[in-house]
């Protein structure tokens, strides 16, 4: 897994299938932060996909472009969500 820190709320995240961004979804979900609990908040994680299938020729910046706008998806559609970009 690569992490490239993005600005604001967003973080990037390189992994090697959607699996994984489900267990890190999931995984925020149960995280218990005691300041969050006292104002009955939870954590949730809302996730834009794309991929590039092996020897595939796709510029970091186009994949990078496409995953932000299912991010953009997914955050419109409700919490924890996950939008693929091929599904857009």
């Amino acid at each position: 897994m690569q992490r490239a820190q993005r600005t604001g709320e967003s973080t990037s995240l390189m992994l090697l299938d959607l699996d994984h961004f489900k267990l890190v979804r999931a995984a925020v979900e149960k995280l218990v932060i005691p300041d969050l609990k006292k104002w009955a908040l939870s954590l949730t994680v809302s996730v834009g996909v794309d991929c590039a299938a092996d020897g595939a020729v796709s510029t970091r910046d186009r994949l990078c472009h496409r995953a932000d706008t299912a991010l953009y998806s997914a955050k419109a559609a409700g919490r924890n969500r996950i939008v693929l970009a091929s599904d857009l």
